[in-house]
């Protein structure tokens, strides 16, 4: 399964059309979509209500770490193309400062760009970057349910200083995303195909384990931090004589999480 949020139901409906998602009959706050491998759900607009609606998601799913979650919208940009689509390959908090890198593993189809998501519709555009109200607060929630790499966020240029965004209609909204549900369904394939090699890959823990006494959810941690070494290796190889030196089982783990997460997540 495959969670896709949005802000809007504009955005939400070329999506819900492009992979035949029927309504749910179930009572929710929110408009949420099912289809044989996507639940799409309609969040609203700002931070608040993206991290609430990602949680209530996850929460009713029960989904496992290993299940990709993509937040798809509309974003400004002080000079990108309006139409144009781009994948984030970092995330900043207006209001925080906070920052975060999507590990990108794949290759993205589209251009990357920062994202930084604010309180209001921006029109100053002070950075070169995408301007949005949701991203940051879906990723820093999401990745708290899933494995970094299978979180992603994928932006529509839908205004720019020539175009303000107060002139934009729910049928131009939709328009945009429209444009662009093939490459919302390449995504989706991507991450899962992601998702299925951190699943599958077979780890001998033995080399790892040798001298250290593990808890079972250590061991399980061990086992799921080794598939993700496993499927992001660039080529290079590693072995657990590269972190023999990490000392117990809380310090190797520790190691490997650095070792992983390198460039993916929040500082």
């Amino acid at each position: 399964m495959t969670f896709i949020v949005t802000a809007l139901q504009s955005e939400a409906r070329p999506l819900v059309r492009h992979f035949g998602l029927k309504g749910s009959d179930a009572p929710s706050p929110y408009r949420i979509y099912y289809g044989e491998e996507i639940t799409l759900v309609v969040s609203g607009v700002g931070r608040v209500a993206s991290a609430a609606a990602t949680s209530f998601v996850f929460a009713r799913a029960g989904a496992p770490r290993n299940r990709p979650w993509i937040n798809v919208g509309i974003a400004g940009h002080p000079s990108a193309e309006i139409g144009s689509a781009w994948l984030a390959h970092k995330i900043s908090d207006d209001s925080t400062g906070r920052s975060w890198y999507p590990s990108l593993v794949f290759d993205p189809g589209v251009p990357t760009a920062e994202v930084v998501t604010v309180d209001q519709p921006e029109n100053r555009f002070a950075r070169h970057a995408l301007y949005d109200m949701e991203a940051s607060a879906f990723f820093a929630v999401a990745s708290r349910f899933a494995l970094v790499e299978l979180v992603q966020v994928l932006k529509i240029v839908s205004d720019n200083p020539s175009a303000p965004a107060g002139g934009l209609k729910p049928a131009d909204v939709a328009r945009l995303v429209g444009e662009h549900a093939e490459a919302v369904s390449e995504l989706v394939t991507k991450t899962r195909t992601v998702a299925d090699g951190l699943a599958e890959v077979p780890v001998d823990p033995e080399p790892w384990m040798s001298g250290r006494h593990f808890t079972v959810s250590q061991t399980r941690k061990l086992f799921e931090l080794l598939r993700r070494l496993t499927v992001l290796d660039d080529g290079t190889g590693f072995s657990a004589d590269d972190f023999s030196g990490a000392g117990d089982a809380r310090g190797l783990l520790l190691a490997l999480e650095r070792r992983v997460t390198r460039g993916g997540v929040a500082f």
